[in-house]
């Protein structure tokens, strides 16, 4: 018999790649979307951050486990970024063993939204060569 193999990633892009703002937000929030990055088995996030005290709302996902992707929306609804990002970020699905996960894939969504708004690079970018601290080229 075979020896099991875990499930190979391959980054195929930057996490500020990932993200884009969409507009139709209302006024005192910014709208987004994330693409993961084919660690968990969602194809998209949305989500509104209300810019006054970074709460997160609105979190809709699209595919992966039904009652994971709910509970994380509802848990997380009305939280600061930084409460999401501390408690969902890292975490790792048993399942398909990517490294990743639905809730580690929400929290790098929250985490890249938070740098779009504060006009900062993300840390990639950062390392990469961009020392002066400019927004990514996807802003």
């Amino acid at each position: 018999e075979a020896p099991k193999v875990d499930y190979k990633w391959e980054a195929r892009a930057l996490p500020c790649e990932l993200i884009k703002e969409v507009p139709g937000a209302k006024e005192g929030f910014r709208s987004f979307e994330y693409t993961p990055d084919n660690r968990a088995h969602i194809t998209r996030i949305t989500f509104d951050v209300k810019l006054d005290d970074k709460t997160v709302h609105n979190i809709a996902f699209a595919d992966g486990c039904d009652g994971s992707t709910m509970g994380v929306a509802k848990i997380s609804e009305g939280k600061n970024t930084d409460f999401i990002i501390s408690r969902l970020k890292g975490l790792q699905c048993n399942i398909i063993k990517s490294g990743s996960s639905c809730p580690d894939q929400f929290a790098n969504a929250v985490e890249q939204a938070e740098i779009l708004i504060s006009g900062q690079s993300c840390t990639y970018c950062f390392f990469a060569g961009n020392f002066r601290r400019m927004p990514c080229a996807n802003a």
